[in-house]
């Protein structure tokens, strides 16, 4: 296998944050699982759950490997003092820890703040350099400003989270 293989499998695999008790737009509730025999009703689910996904922030957030590690460690190093020390490891592995709705807002207040003070390359460029091991890996632990507003949307919606 090479590089370019684990690469290619590697942004494949990801972190799957689902949201404990979303808010869902008024009138709306979560798409129920299909009988996992019918094809025609598993085709139907994934095109009602991708849908009501889009428009409903906090039900489902998702980040590959590479991006979630610069997410995962800006959480730590802007959170560490209100998670738990399973919550801390929690963030990265996909272990089904879960974070309850206040500690989700109090989350995002902080990495919204960390965006407001222009803090984002001051918090995340040491974490992408400690991950990079040099120039090894350049560029494979991406981050922007985008996803971390879309994650703070997500924990503000989710009424809580679990990573899967």
């Amino acid at each position: 296998m090479t590089m370019k293989d684990v690469v290619r499998s590697a942004i494949k695999m990801g972190f799957d944050l689902y949201g404990l008790n979303p808010y869902l737009k008024k009138g709306e509730t979560l798409v129920q699982e299909p009988d996992w025999k019918d094809k025609k009703a598993i085709n139907e689910y994934f095109e009602k759950s991708n849908k009501q996904r889009k428009e409903n922030c906090g039900i489902y957030f998702r980040n590959n490997v590479w991006w979630w590690g610069c997410t995962s460690a800006a959480i730590q190093k802007t959170c560490f003092d209100i998670l738990s020390e399973e919550q801390a490891r929690g963030l990265n592995f996909n272990d089904g820890v879960k974070y309850d709705n206040l500690l989700a807002i109090k989350i995002a207040e902080r990495l919204e703040r960390m965006l407001e003070e222009n803090r984002l390359d001051k918090v995340c460029k040491p974490i992408q350099e400690e991950f990079e091991e040099g120039e090894k890996y350049k560029d494979y632990y991406p981050y922007s400003e985008e996803n971390f507003e879309n994650f703070c949307m997500f924990l503000r919606e989710s009424g809580g989270f679990k990573i899967c």
